[in-house]
C-alpha cells in the first residue's frame, strides 16, 4: 500500500488566512477571518468527498486540521479548488499536494523501523500520524472529540455551573520493538450541559433553577458576574427558531447590558424594542422580558430564553478548581472497571 498525503486548506467563504492552522481551529478567536472549527472541518470534507466521488475514490481521511491522507493519487494536479454546500454555507475548499508525484509515503518504513533496520526520521513519523488519523477517521464524523480522544455520551454525569462529564476514549498506533501497536484508554472531558440557555446561566452563577430571570439575569447583575457569565458563554452554540422558519444555529458573540424590554433598536417601522420584535418572530410573549440577550451576528439579539444549547460542545475554558473532585470521582475506577470500560469502547 501506498500512501499520499495532501495538504487542505479550508477557506471561510473565499477569505484565506495566512496560517492554516489557524484556518481549522487552533486559535480561539473565532472572530478571526478564515476561522473554522475542527468539528465542522469535518463536516465539510466528508461533504466535498461525498460531492465529488468521482475523484475521491476510495475516500481520504482527514485530521480535522489540514492533512489528508489517500491510498491513491486522485485525478487533480498538484493543487484542486472545490465549492462545497455544508452546514448551510457553501465553502471553498482548496487541495494543495504536499508530496511530489512519485514520492509517496511508504508503510513498509514502519517494518524496517520496528525492525530496527531504519533510523527515527521524518517519513516514519509521518507515516505513524497518517496511521493515527486512519484509525480515528470514522469516529469523528459520529462523536464529538478534540485533538486527543473523542466522547461517544453513553457514560455521563451533571456536575455544578452547567457542565456535565463524558466518558471518552483515547486511541493511537505506537512503534514498539518487532511491531506496532495499538494503545486504547479511557479519557474524561467537559461539556457544556444541554438544554435551555436561560438555565445554563443560572446554573454558571451558582443560582437554584428556580431563581427568576427577571431578576438574577438582568441589567440589575453585577459586573462581575455579567463579566463572568460572558466569559463561560462566549462562543458557545446555541440553536434558534423563529416562527415558520428553519431552526438556525449560531455563536455566542456578545452580552447586552440591558434586558429586551429595554433593548431598543431601529425597524423599517420604526423603533421597536427586542422584546417586541420576539414575540411577533417567536408567536408568543417573552416570559422574562427582562432578562439580557444575547449577540448571535453583527446587529442579531435574541432573548436568552430562546436559544437552546447544542448540544455536544466540549467546554474548552479553564475548568473551576473548586470543581475538580467531582472530575476525580468520575474517573476513579477500579482496575476491573476501567478494564470492562477500555473493552466496551474498542466493541
Amino acid at each position: 500500500m501506498t500512501l499520499v498525503s495532501r495538504r487542505v486548506t479550508p477557506r471561510l467563504d473565499g477569505l484565506i488566512t495566512r496560517k492554516t492552522k489557524a484556518i481549522l481551529g487552533r486559535t480561539r478567536d473565532t472572530e478571526k477571518e478564515g476561522f473554522v472549527r475542527p468539528e465542522d472541518a469535518v463536516q465539510i470534507i466528508q461533504a466535498m468527498q461525498e460531492l465529488h466521488s468521482d475523484i475521491f475514490t476510495p475516500r481520504a481521511v482527514y485530521d480535522a486540521e489540514k492533512i489528508m491522507y489517500s491510498t491513491v493519487a486522485y485525478a487533480f494536479g498538484n493543487a484542486q479548488e472545490f465549492q462545497v454546500e455544508a452546514i448551510r454555507r457553501t465553502w471553498k475548499v482548496r487541495l494543495q499536494k504536499v508530496q511530489r508525484a512519485g514520492h509517496p509515503l511508504n508503510p513498509e518504513i514502519l517494518h524496517r523501523y520496528v525492525e530496527g533496520n531504519q533510523t527515527l526520521d521524518e517519513n516514519v513519523f509521518t507515516v505513524i500520524n497518517a496511521c493515527n488519523v486512519a484509525i480515528r477517521n470514522q469516529v469523528l464524523l459520529k462523536y464529538p472529540f478534540n485533538l486527543r480522544s473523542f466522547y461517544p455520551g453513553d457514560e455521563i454525569n451533571q456536575i455544578e455551573r452547567g457542565i456535565e462529564l463524558r466518558r471518552g476514549y483515547f486511541q493511537s498506533i505506537r512503534p514498539a520493538i518487532g511491531q506496532m501497536v495499538l494503545n486504547f484508554d479511557i479519557s474524561t472531558g467537559a461539556f457544556f450541559q444541554p438544554g435551555p440557555l436561560i438555565a445554563l446561566c443560572l446554573a454558571v452563577l451558582k443560582k437554584r433553577n428556580t431563581a427568576n430571570p427577571n431578576n438574577e439575569l438582568s441589567a440589575n447583575m453585577s459586573r462581575r458576574d455579567r463579566a463572568s457569565l460572558l466569559k463561560m458563554i462566549r462562543h458557545l452554540r446555541v440553536r434558534t427558531q423563529q416562527r415558520g422558519e428553519q431552526p438556525r444555529i449560531r455563536e455566542i458573540r456578545g452580552l447586552s447590558e440591558v434586558g429586551a424590554a429595554n433593548h431598543t433598536f431601529d425597524t423599517p417601522d420604526g423603533q421597536t424594542t427586542v422584546a417586541q420584535f420576539a414575540a411577533r418572530a417567536y408567536g408568543r410573549p417573552l416570559q422574562y422580558p427582562a432578562a439580557l440577550t444575547v449577540q448571535l451576528s453583527k446587529f442579531a439579539f435574541v432573548p436568552l430564553e430562546l436559544c437552546e444549547v447544542v448540544p455536544g460542545q466540549l467546554m474548552k475554558k479553564q475548568f473551576p478548581q473548586d470543581l475538580m473532585s467531582s472530575i476525580h470521582d468520575f474517573t476513579n475506577l477500579q482496575p476491573q472497571n476501567r478494564l470492562e470500560r477500555i473493552r466496551a469502547g474498542i466493541r
